[in-house]
């Protein structure tokens, strides 16, 4: 009884959020956007670097925190988050392996990596499991 009544309660709050609190203002929104836009346009109309747009148009980066081009971009180029790729194999064994073919779209060096892993965590897993000396499992 306890269960149910908690989880109407939860049913409650989470539907007793009121629309109100996520209306926006369209025009407001455009607004704010503007200068990213401009800035956006320029970058991509004269494919320019962040260092070429603070020499050009410097206004338009006055309000956009950087410290050099390079930080401002941050790109992971398909690296496996956390972990590395063979871990992720390893840990996880073929759900891992299906994640890091994902997410790194299927580059060719992680897939391999990871197929190690759960290849290798496969057999460890296996092996303590079928020598199972203590009667743990």
């Amino acid at each position: 009884m306890k269960r149910i009544l908690s989880l109407a309660f939860i049913i409650m709050a989470i539907f007793s959020a009121s629309a109100a609190e996520f209306d926006f203002d369209q025009k407001e929104l455009n607004a704010e956007f503007s200068e990213l836009n401009a800035l956006e346009n320029l970058i991509i109309e004269q494919n320019l670097t962040a260092e070429e747009v603070l020499e050009v148009r410097p206004e338009l980066m006055e309000n956009i925190k950087h410290t050099s081009a390079e930080a401002s971009v941050t790109q992971t180029n398909g690296d496996m988050p956390l972990l590395g790729p063979f871990w992720w194999g390893c840990c996880l064994g073929i759900v891992g392996l299906l994640i890091v073919y994902i997410v790194t779209d299927n580059d060719k060096g992680q897939v391999k990596n990871a197929l190690w892993g759960c290849l290798i965590g496969t057999v460890l897993f296996g092996s303590v499991y079928a020598f199972n000396p203590f009667g743990w499992f």
